[in-house]
């Protein structure tokens, strides 16, 4: 371990340098220019870009779209997109879902290539390995293999923050949840593999390969070399439930993710009442990405679900507005998901955070985790 903390520390003291360059020399002199490159494009290329930026569904985007052309020219450019997101989105963390966009200039992805790998290599100092994650629990003829009970009745739901224009009321709720389980771990990519293994040739989800998937020219699937226990991410709704159906089982709704990470007293966080500091693989902890499902033991619910505030959020199965996805998908529809992520801050690791995503596209940081309803399962007789 000593070997590789010291080519950790040569590695960030190396990468620390190049990225305090680029940072300074480049990044000033690319936004004001990028800016005002907007000023030229129509409503319609400005709603494109936006869609890139992701989590922002197909109305956020043309709402955010028609605001930067209303107020071009009116303000200065290095202010148009502070001043329409403050217009269009209140919550302070808009903005930061506006910087991916900027993702795919060139320039751009030398600063973030070279920021990811000084966070990498500093928290390589800070936590040379990453905790392995728990054994697994015993099979037991009560639940399904990998999977806890999540008890029915009535649970307090909301109120809720991260995305909330979809809704009609934003105020705490009860509503009455059957009984279900729910999948300890986030669907890896081990998991995953199997299944996609299976998809014949003619499935249009043959060539829909998650992140770190590939496939060679016999048709060959793959993924990295000891990535088998990392939550499969960079899937979509479509890809997320064709996998819950191979398996029997499906993917949860808000309501239900939202019961299996609250408990019965409704907490904040998967552990408590209090945000803890190194709980859960997000921003603040300093990864910089996804790890082995299960290595925060402390993100943990009252069920012994692991992961709801951090690694990867997770797709549910509601679209914006709390509908069922139900029937074919609209280009219109957005997907809910829930759960913090690797990428994102602490206001995401609470338990009624929610996120939104176009429901036929897929995020490169989105996985999911499967549940059974608790009167499908047939427990053998006694």
């Amino acid at each position: 371990m000593a070997g590789a903390k010291e080519a950790a520390a040569a590695r960030y003291k190396e990468l620390e340098a190049d990225f305090d360059l680029v940072r300074s020399d480049l990044w000033p002199s690319l936004r004001a220019p990028y800016v005002q490159a907007i000023s030229d494009a129509s409503a319609e290329g400005l709603e494109a870009q936006f869609l890139r930026a992701g989590f922002l569904g197909e109305t956020a985007c043309r709402r955010l779209a028609a605001e930067v052309t209303k107020i071009l020219g009116s303000a200065p450019p290095g202010e148009v997109l502070t001043r329409a997101l403050a217009a269009v989105f209140p919550e302070p963390a808009f903005p930061a879902c506006w910087e991916r966009a900027f993702l795919d200039l060139p320039e751009v992805a030398r600063i973030a290539r070279a920021s990811e790998a000084v966070a990498a290599a500093e928290a390589a100092l800070k936590q040379p390995s990453v905790p392995s994650p728990p054994p697994a629990e015993p099979d037991s003829a009560d639940h399904p293999p990998g999977m806890v009970l999540v008890p029915g009745g009535r649970v307090e739901l909301g109120p809720w923050t991260g995305w909330v224009s979809d809704l009609k009321s934003n105020k705490a709720l009860r509503e009455n949840i059957q009984g279900f389980f729910i999948d300890v771990h986030e669907v890896t990519n081990a998991s995953y593999l199997a299944f996609l293994s299976s998809v014949a040739k003619s499935s249009p989800l043959w060539s829909e390969l998650p992140v770190g998937f590939t496939r060679d020219a016999d048709g060959k699937l793959a993924i990295p070399e000891k990535s088998e226990n990392l939550p499969v991410r960079g899937v979509s709704l479509e890809m997320a439930e064709a996998f819950a159906q191979s398996v029997g089982k499906r993917l949860p709704t808000e309501d239900e993710w939202e019961k299996a990470a609250r408990g019965e007293d409704s907490r904040p966080y998967p552990w408590g009442p209090d945000f803890k500091d190194g709980a859960a693989n997000i921003r603040e902890t300093g990864l910089g990405t996804s790890v082995p499902v299960g290595s925060f033991p402390d993100d943990r619910s009252p069920y012994g679900v692991f992961d709801l505030a951090g690694n990867v959020p997770e797709i549910t199965a509601s679209l914006d507005g709390r509908r069922p996805v139900r029937g074919k998908l609209k280009a219109t529809d957005s997907v809910i998901l829930r759960g913090g992520s690797f990428e994102d801050g602490k206001d995401s690791a609470v338990t009624t955070y929610r996120w939104v995503l176009p429901a036929l596209s897929r995020s490169e940081i989105a996985g999911f985790r499967c549940v059974l309803s608790e009167r499908a399962f047939k427990r053998p007789a006694k």
